[in-house]
C-alpha cells in the first residue's frame, strides 16, 4: 500500500521535472546519468502509463550533484517531517562570537515568529521566510556545535 496521497507523488514528479529541467534539456541531464532523456521524461511525467515510474537514487544523485539543485531531497525530506540543511563549514570558530550569533539568531526568530502570529496564523506569505531564518540558524547552530567540538 501507499504510504502517501496522489498529490504528493504528483509533487514528487514535480519537483523531479524542475530538476531535469534545470539542465535546459533533458538530453544534457541524461549525461550526467546512466539513463537516457526518455527515462528521465518518464520520471516526470503525470502521463498515467508512468504515474508509477520514479527516478532511482543514483540518478537522482548524479543529477543532484551536477546540478546543485537539491529540490527534491528537500522535498523528500519534508515529507519525513524533516528539513535539509548546509553541512556546517567545520572551520575554526571564535567560539564566543558564534554563540553571540546563534543567541541573536535566535532572539531574532522567535521575535519573528511572533510578529508573524499577531494575527493568530502564519500565513503561506510570512511561512517560507520564516523557514529560511529557522535553517540560517539551524547552521550557524550546527557550526557553533563543530567549532566547539574542534576545539581543543
Amino acid at each position: 500500500m501507499r504510504q502517501f496521497d496522489g498529490n504528493t507523488y504528483r509533487g514528487l514528479k514535480a519537483v523531479t521535472r524542475r530538476l531535469i529541467n534545470s539542465f535546459g534539456k533533458q538530453e544534457v541531464a541524461a549525461m550526467e546519468t546512466r539513463v537516457n532523456h526518455v527515462m528521465l521524461s518518464n520520471y516526470a511525467s503525470l502521463n498515467p502509463d508512468h504515474e508509477g515510474c520514479f527516478m532511482p537514487a543514483d540518478v537522482l544523485a548524479d543529477l543532484t550533484h551536477a546540478s546543485g539543485n537539491t529540490e527534491v531531497l528537500e522535498y523528500l525530506a519534508s515529507l519525513q517531517g524533516k528539513i535539509l540543511v548546509d553541512e556546517p563549514e567545520g572551520r575554526d570558530c571564535n567560539l564566543e562570537a558564534k554563540s553571540l550569533q546563534v543567541v541573536k539568531g535566535m532572539a531574532d526568530s522567535i521575535s519573528s515568529i511572533m510578529e508573524a502570529m499577531e494575527n493568530g496564523k502564519i500565513d503561506a506569505h510570512e511561512r517560507p521566510a520564516l523557514i529560511e531564518e529557522l535553517k540560517t540558524l539551524q547552521s550557524q547552530a550546527a557550526d557553533l556545535l563543530t567549532g566547539l567540538s574542534a576545539a581543543r
